[in-house]
């Protein structure tokens, strides 16, 4: 449960973790026995652990792991949870900025035998919350107003996870059209570079342990970079390959994105220049790692019966399934850097994903012709092969070999160039990686089309699948599968007549004109006065 609410009156400004553990009968606080127990509050579904003296302003002192109890006077000074002589079925815990990673401190109760988490609260400061309201700003001036707007955060799977939101929308009733937004604005350089000081999390530690632990040898670089590094370096040493292999996966997406004017690098790049690029990491070099940038994309999820009533069965494309996963133990416990960068639960969602759409688990992935694949760095691409079932578990390497990932192989994967040329605006790039495979299904991709899509199944006249799959670390995934709708119609008034040209493959800015042709007749005259196109 996420909140930003006042509690008996007065707001937590720093975030909380609330841990509420299986309760006993008593009402007398455990860190203060002379109190009695707060009445619940409204909003919880969880018994109150809490009494005055516990909300005192006072800040306690804090262990060197973070997690802290109110001062039991028996008891004085810091001390860990499961040193104290609390009973450990039933207390509150506090973890505030720039203590331990909340998922480390969970993972440190667990193994001291606390279980019967009953509930976690997050509870963002204030100021957070009010950043977090951006999609509002970015629409009020529209005249987008008394609708319901919900602001998602999913890490780098942010634009696939509003997509995801907005599909489970329009197939529950709740909304015929629904539209799902991204957009970022980022500095040059790893996030760590302007946030020098975040909380170590779980997943980053557990893939620094298994460095040693797997004797994949110490690596450097920003972490995300050297955790997907450690995954191809733990494939190498199983299965074959190296290196070279992924400068192949680099420069056949930067091929690729010759042809894609919404990429940032353009050049196409060659093995031998991706090679002799400044590494990153151990494996990794410049050129196979994506960019930072500024970018937005958007989607419209609409009812069969909306785009009837609307015409539009010459662009609609069915989303026929999508999936949306986390991380199991197997990334946070096991003993697979493949693990830690999404390998099993890729696996996981693109199973349930297919086995939804009429497939087997493994089956239907001969049916697919283009592939929009989360390649933030050349190693995640390689890993994410097998995970997704194109190939076999041992054969990545292979794959890249046969040119199986490309235009005239099985199939044509990142024909935008993907994250590594395109750049990996966070919140947007979900909606990018839809956004340019329905290019391709409606047939506008111009020279990043994907040959033989259209091509009969059978007596299924429909053609082949899209599939786009996206990730963030620590943890989501999102994968979708998407297709021609049995009524779409070829021909007609599209929105490259409206928009004057074919916004597929062809880009330019954005003007005060546009927006008066889409904008609300209740549009807000002050929030666009104030807009910077």
């Amino acid at each position: 449960m996420i909140e930003d609410v006042t509690h008996f009156g007065r707001v937590y400004k720093s975030c909380i973790a609330a841990l509420a553990l299986h309760s006993t009968s008593s009402d007398k606080c455990i860190a203060h026995p002379q109190e009695n127990l707060l009445p619940q509050h409204p909003l919880h579904t969880v018994i109150s652990s809490r009494c005055a003296e516990c909300l005192k302003p006072d800040e306690p002192s804090s262990s060197a792991s973070g997690a802290r109890l109110s001062p039991n006077p028996e008891e004085p000074g810091p001390r860990r949870i499961w040193d104290s002589k609390l009973p450990p079925r039933r207390f509150w815990m506090q973890a505030r900025s720039g203590t331990l990673h909340p998922s480390q401190q969970l993972f440190q109760l667990r193994g001291q035998g606390l279980p019967m988490i009953r509930s976690i609260q997050l509870l963002s400061d204030t100021a957070t919350a009010i950043r977090l309201q951006a999609k509002q700003r970015a629409l009020y001036g529209l005249g987008l107003t008394n609708i319901p707007i919900t602001n998602v955060n999913n890490n780098c799977a942010t634009g696939s996870t509003a997509l995801y939101h907005a599909d489970l929308a329009v197939k529950y009733g709740q909304a015929e059209c629904v539209l799902a937004l991204g957009f970022e604005r980022m500095s040059p350089g790893s996030l760590r570079t302007h946030f020098p000081d975040p909380p170590t999390s779980l997943l980053e530690s557990h893939s620094w342990d298994l460095e040693t632990s797997q004797g994949l040898g110490k690596n450097r670089g920003p972490d995300p970079a050297r955790m997907c590094a450690n995954g191809a370096q733990e494939y190498f040493q199983k299965f074959g390959g190296g290196i070279e292999h992924l400068a192949l996966i680099a420069a056949k997406n930067h091929k690729h994105s010759v042809h894609n004017p919404y990429s940032q690098f353009r050049a196409g790049w060659t093995k031998e220049q991706i090679l002799d690029a400044p590494k990153v990491t151990n494996e990794l070099t410049k050129f196979m790692c994506t960019p930072t940038c500024d970018g937005a994309a958007c989607g419209i999820v609409a009812s069969e019966q909306f785009v009837h009533a609307h015409g539009l069965e010459n662009q609609a494309i069915e989303i026929v399934a999508i999936g949306l996963a986390t991380d199991g133990p197997e990334s946070l416990e096991g003993n697979s850097a493949m693990d830690v960068v999404t390998y099993s639960m890729t696996q996981l969602c693109a199973d349930k994903v297919f086995e939804a759409a009429g497939f087997a688990p493994d089956g239907g992935r001969d049916q697919v012709g283009v592939i929009e694949l989360h390649d933030c760095f050349a190693a995640a691409e390689l890993i994410m092969y097998p995970a997704l079932r194109l190939c076999a578990e041992n054969e990545a390497h292979k794959f890249v070999e046969r040119g199986d990932n490309t235009y005239g192989g099985k199939f044509v994967i990142n024909p935008s160039g993907g994250l590594e040329a395109r750049g990996h605006p966070l919140g947007a790039t979900g909606l990018c990686m839809h956004f340019s495979i329905v290019m391709q299904l409606r047939n506008w991709a111009g020279p990043m089309q994907a040959p033989g899509l259209f091509e009969s199944l059978g007596e299924d006249v429909r053609g082949k699948y899209g599939l786009v799959h996206n990730f963030g670390l620590g943890g989501a995934v999102v994968v979708a599968l998407l297709r021609r709708p049995e009524f779409f119609k070829i021909g007609g008034e599209d929105g490259r007549n409206r928009l004057g040209y074919n916004h597929a493959f062809e880009c330019r800015p954005v003007t005060m004109a546009d927006v008066d042709k889409v904008k609300s007749a209740r549009h807000s005259p002050f929030v666009l006065r104030h807009s910077k196109l």
